[in-house]
């Protein structure tokens, strides 16, 4: 008889958060394309190289630039800049998936604690943990 694994139903439930991020990550990147090579969108955080960053949280800013920008988007601009802000709670609730490190774990639950550093003297550890229901429709 196979015993089954009880860490079968949070390795899933990553594993979806994984798969569906990439969907978001894609769409973020295609809107940013469209906005900086065909709208002409001028943001506030451009990087070096002139262009648009890369990370997914600078992308979101500029994507709130070009809201503000382009003219066509106006209609779209409550519902955009919303979409934004729910994309940065859920960027953080799968910072802590990926990157979390597992404490406890029930059939219902698991608990992450994720170390986060003081951004202003990098040098202040503190805890962030949080916990996640499995299959949630909150994270999934």
């Amino acid at each position: 008889m196979v015993v089954p694994d009880p860490r079968t139903p949070m390795y899933t439930g990553i594993g979806v958060v994984v798969v569906s991020w990439a969907f978001v990550e894609d769409f973020d990147k295609f809107c940013v394309s469209l906005f900086y090579h065909k709208c002409g969108v001028k943001s506030t955080d451009i990087g070096k190289a002139g262009i648009p960053r890369t990370q997914f949280t600078r992308k979101l800013t500029f994507l709130t630039d070009s809201l503000n920008q382009v003219d066509m988007l106006a209609l779209y601009k409550d519902k955009g800049l919303e979409l934004i802000d729910r994309a940065k709670i859920l960027c953080d609730d799968r910072d802590t998936l990926i990157h979390g490190v597992c404490q406890t774990i029930t059939p219902e639950s698991i608990k992450l604690v994720k170390y986060a550093y003081n951004k202003k003297d990098r040098k202040e550890n503190k805890p962030n943990p949080q916990t996640f229901r499995i299959f949630s429709h909150r994270h999934f």
